[in-house]
This record gives C-alpha cells, sequence and structure tokens, in this order.
C-alpha cells in the first residue's frame, strides 16, 4: 500500500513519544511483520546462536556486535553485548521476549 496502516502510524509516534520502552527497530508498513532486538539473558553469552535460535523458534537476521551488524553463520557465538535483529509477528514477539531475557533451559548444542 502507498498510504501506511493506522496500526503502523501510531506505532511510530508512540516509539518517537517513548524510545527507551521499545525493542522495535522497524516494522514494515501493513504491520504485519517487525524486527525487534530482543534482551539477551547473560546465560545466553558463550553459547552458539543456533542454541537462541532453536529456543525462541525463530532466526536471527542480524547480529551487532562492537557497532557492526553481521549476518549471522553456522557458527556464531553469542558474545557479551551483542544486539540481535530478529523478525516477529505480533503473535510471537512476547514470546521471543520472554524466552531470550531468560536463561537458557537446554544445555548447549541440545537438540529438540
Amino acid at each position: 500500500p502507498t498510504i501506511a496502516t493506522v496500526r503502523w502510524t501510531a506505532h511510530q509516534v508512540l516509539r518517537a513519544l517513548s524510545p527507551g520502552e521499545d525493542m522495535e527497530l522497524w516494522r514494515e508498513s501493513s504491520s504485519a511483520v517487525a524486527i525487534i532486538q530482543p534482551p539477551l539473558h547473560l546465560g545466553w553469552v558463550g553459547r552458539n546462536l543456533a542454541d537462541w535460535e532453536r529456543a525462541v523458534g525463530v532466526r536471527a537476521a542480524y547480529v551487532t556486535r562492537f557497532g557492526q551488524a553481521e549476518l549471522p553463520t553456522a557458527s556464531t557465538v553469542i558474545a557479551e553485548g551483542d544486539r540481535l535483529g530478529v523478525p516477529v509477528t505480533d503473535d510471537i514477539a512476547e514470546q521471543v521476549i520472554a524466552v531470550s531475557g531468560g536463561a537458557p533451559t537446554e544445555p548447549s548444542g541440545a537438540e529438540e
């Protein structure tokens, strides 16, 4: 669509009014998909990104480390201070945030 949805526009206004409270980095114009930056519990540090992806149920689109964004690989290990860009829908965003912000429950490298 050429005109932004009311939901997207309202979110942009609220984000501008309270920027410190929002993990959303971007939302596409139909408002169906967003990229968020969920909190990372320190328990994820030193673990392979694939462990995190299995636990939260989504893939990380990119990792920002020392201010530089990079595409993750099969060997990416989460380091302290990393920020993940994660595509989500509204249906799964809260779960992704909750799991990412909590300590890992599976041993490193565990298969589901």
